[in-house]
């Protein structure tokens, strides 16, 4: 095939050149860390199910460990807040300054008033309770989460399995469906590995439902098996039946 030449003008073939390679490498991101005031630190990840790294995605992974970090230092913070102050009224009365701790209260009590939020981790009916009862929203979005995807699986076995029972199925039809199960399996195993965690923080949380006054939740499921639509179906129920109990618990405060 004869190669043509066609004459353009300089504007165009410009437009057309592809710019050096230094202007289309892509910069590495920059090593971002943050210093804890307990010694360590924090490293930014890299998230590359998001692509090639950058400046700000990891920027925001370091954010997204911040956030909870602040939210759990905030009241032991303001313990350590209270311990110098309580320490010069201390020192004070233990050397008989009755006048130098009177000084020092106005301090003490700031610093203590300071902690009044952090009482309700403690108080029945404090802010633990709507802590337990925001976190229980939390489980029941989770557990509606894989009823949805089990009830899915179970709707496909069952298929699966009614037409595995057609004795006129071709080669090609029972390839299809052997496929399916395949498929369904995946998914069941899936499904089984997210119901682990919920069941592993309902566990955890049973000191927190002590402390707020409320009666413990437990999640048991049992092995699941795509041969097993009965068990299956069980799972489905035992599932449900925690959902109606986070129902009673939390007032309805979920749906």
């Amino acid at each position: 095939m004869a190669r043509i030449d066609i004459p353009v003008s300089d504007s165009v073939q410009s437009a057309l050149d592809l710019p050096p390679c230094a202007k289309l490498r892509i910069p590495p991101p920059s090593p971002l860390s943050l210093t804890l005031p307990t010694g360590g630190s924090l490293k930014a990840m890299t998230d590359l199910s998001k692509g090639i790294p950058t400046d700000c995605g990891a920027s925001m992974t370091l954010m997204l460990q911040v956030a909870p970090l602040l939210a759990a230092i905030d009241c032991p913070l303001k313990i350590l807040g209270v311990v110098g102050p309580l320490m010069d009224v201390l020192n004070a009365l233990t050397s008989g300054n009755v006048i130098k701790a009177g000084e020092a209260m106005p301090k003490l009590v700031q610093a203590v008033e300071k902690l009044t939020p952090c009482l309700g981790l403690v108080i029945p009916g404090g802010s633990m309770l709507g802590f337990v009862k925001d976190l229980l929203c939390v489980v029941r979005a989770s557990l509606n989460c894989a009823l949805t995807n089990l009830r899915s699986v179970r709707d496909l076995l069952s298929g699966y399995q009614a037409q595995l029972g057609n004795a006129d199925i071709s080669d090609a039809n029972l390839e299809i469906l052997n496929c399916t199960k395949d498929n369904a399996d995946a998914q069941l195993a899936a499904v089984s590995q997210a119901i682990d965690p919920i069941a592993a923080v309902l566990g955890l949380m049973v000191p927190l439902f002590e402390i707020a006054q409320l009666p413990p939740i437990k999640l048991e499921v049992s092995g699941m098996s795509s041969g097993d639509l009965e068990g299956l179906n069980a799972t489905v129920t035992v599932l449900e039946a925690v959902v109606t109990i986070i129902d009673d618990v939390t007032g309805g405060v979920c749906a």
